[in-house]
């Protein structure tokens, strides 16, 4: 096998990059597994209004598993509620404190039901506009997710948010130069990714494996975590 494929990739004259170095650049001083953005969805846009006019965001409290861990929330605007609106994520804002209260309290908006439930109140410093908004996209937060303050900074797509670590980033930005045409392949650890008529190729001396381009672009975020997987498990 491993003669198959040196012989392949002087058929094709392939250059690889390293990407755990050439893409470090963009990573410099960040860690990405460090979850401590809250990404918040609202149900309506009466919701949206109230959250950024009055500076909080609320959520059940048994959906955010450790409040103090949240430092940023970011609210995302569904397409079912904000299609002809930019649904997405324009605003953020960094948490000055929080409480746990029963939606009753909450004053600013009617509770619809279950009042005596526990909720808890994130109190914004103020709300900032993203210089590039991120776009809907492919997978849909749920009631709320948990991201990096980096990521919401430096990406395009709201399913980017769902890139766990950096050598994974490190690996996207990678397959998209490489789809893109720029880099012929990319290295990473003991394995070399490159195109093959339609597929993404990943190839080591331990063998191989083959994703479809079609799929790697319906599902962009979802195969990536397959890809990384199989290079790194």
């Amino acid at each position: 096998m491993k003669n198959f494929f040196t012989s392949l990739f002087k058929k094709r004259q392939i250059v690889f990059f390293d990407i755990l170095d050439e893409y470090e650049i963009n990573v410099r001083g960040a860690d990405i597994s460090n979850r401590n953005t809250l990404l918040g969805s609202v149900k309506s846009r009466q919701q949206y209004d109230v959250n950024v006019n009055h500076r909080f965001y609320h959520v059940p409290e048994y959906k955010v598993a450790s409040p103090d861990k949240v430092e940023y929330v970011a609210l995302y605007r569904s397409k079912n509620n904000f299609m002809s609106d930019s649904p997405g994520v324009i605003h953020y804002g960094k948490v000055i404190s929080y409480v746990r209260i029963k939606r009753r309290d909450i004053k600013e908006l009617n509770a619809s039901y279950s009042p005596d439930d526990y909720y808890y109140r994130f109190e914004i410093d103020r709300w900032e506009t993203l210089p590039h908004p991120l776009k809907a996209r492919e997978l849909a937060p749920k009631a709320c997710e948990m991201t990096s303050h980096f990521l919401l900074k430096n990406c395009k797509f709201v399913n980017e948010l769902y890139i766990r670590n950096n050598d994974e980033f490190k690996l996207y930005l990678g397959i998209m130069d490489v789809l893109s045409g720029a880099i012929d392949g990319i290295e990473i650890k003991d394995c070399k990714v490159f195109i093959n008529r339609s597929a993404i190729l990943i190839c080591s001396e331990h063998g191989k494996r083959k994703f479809k381009i079609e799929d790697y672009k319906k599902n962009t975020i979802e195969t990536l975590h397959k890809i990384y997987d199989f290079i790194f498990n």
